[in-house]
């Protein structure tokens, strides 16, 4: 049974002109309603990726007591490594070579900040 209505309307995606013979038709066109599929499911993944990113993102941001280390007298190697923007590595290089003297808890060692300060004349 076909319908004898005559609806103009305009296509929601290429936005041109047509003549739709239902009230619920929005597309002009097979291939419209299949593009405007794949950009919404598009812009699901895309909105779906940005809001993981932005969890991600405020998950990690520095906790306060991750950013208070400069009133320490003794400072961690970790803490020594945030201080002066270098990796563990270096730092442990540095006490390995004897340009930070340190003390030795056991396996851990213990920086003295004004040795850190004297190093650098800060």
């Amino acid at each position: 049974m076909s319908s004898n209505m005559r609806i103009p309307k305009v296509c929601e995606y290429c936005k041109n002109e047509f003549t739709a013979q239902k009230l619920a038709t929005k597309y002009c066109s097979l291939k419209c309603a299949q593009r405007n599929y794949k950009k919404t499911k598009r812009d699901e993944k895309i909105n779906a990726a940005h809001k993981e990113y932005t969890e991600i993102r405020q998950n990690n941001k520095p906790k306060l007591a991750d950013t208070i280390i400069y009133p320490k007298s003794y400072l961690t190697v970790k803490d020594t490594c945030k201080m002066l923007n270098a990796s563990d590595s270096t730092i442990r290089k540095y006490i390995k070579d004897g340009k930070i003297k340190t003390i030795r808890i056991g396996k851990k060692h213990i920086i003295k900040r004004e040795d850190i300060e004297k190093m650098f004349q800060i």
